[in-house]
């Protein structure tokens, strides 16, 4: 996707990747520039002044449905996804200056994240979920005390460590994949759950610990 002049204004343009026909999105006399994919393809957020000042609209690609996202006085400009698609993330500038705001998607009340910046750029960057894939030694006595490594993704600083419903203790993050922490005291087989800020892990057959 790609904003482009067509007829003397902007518009929205989508072209295959490999090259071919180039296909405008957006007709009028409004400019409509800094387009940005949907993550599931089916939207293109972008801004366009088509309301008097600039604000975000997405446009369906399959049917050309238009949608304003913002709708204050302010310019909005520079729409980026969340991962998940549900909120965008956008420039806003006023006469004091200008901040990066979050908003849902589909419109509604904005949160402001920033204080007064420059001229940038907000980008979403795509955190991995915490996850739990194997556990060694998979099993120690019941009176706690064995180093286990726990290996996985997301793991990042300040991670803690459960077996069962027991804390682990001495737990250190080693990398996004990688923790060792002591076993407390236990019976019986049980998950190992890590919980960071990006959250908890779902439990598995591959997280188990069993106290003998």
């Amino acid at each position: 996707a790609f904003d482009a002049p067509r007829h003397g204004h902007y518009q929205i343009c989508v072209v295959p990747a490999g090259g071919g026909t180039i296909s405008v999105l957006t007709s009028g006399t409004a400019r409509n520039v800094q387009p940005a994919w949907s993550p599931d393809g089916s939207k293109i957020a972008f801004a366009t002044n088509r309301s008097g000042s600039f604000d975000i609209w997405t446009i369906a690609v399959g049917s050309g449905t238009l949608h304003r996202v913002t709708t204050d006085a302010a310019a909005e400009f520079q729409p980026a996804w969340s991962p998940d698609g549900t909120k965008l993330l956008f420039a806003r500038a006023t006469a004091a200056g200008q901040t990066i705001d979050v908003m849902p998607a589909g419109g509604g009340a904005a949160t402001v994240l920033t204080g007064l910046r420059g001229n940038e750029i907000p980008r979403w960057q795509p955190v991995t979920a915490t996850a739990v894939t194997g556990v060694s030694p998979g099993q120690g006595p019941a009176a706690g005390g064995t180093t286990v490594t726990i290996t996985g993704h997301g793991f990042v600083a300040g991670a803690r460590v459960r077996f069962g419903s027991a804390a682990a203790t001495h737990v250190v993050v080693h990398s996004l994949t990688s923790i060792t922490a002591t076993s407390p005291a236990g019976t019986g087989t049980v998950d190992v759950v890590v919980t960071t800020s990006r959250g908890t892990s779902q439990t598995s057959a591959a997280d188990q610990f069993t106290f003998q």
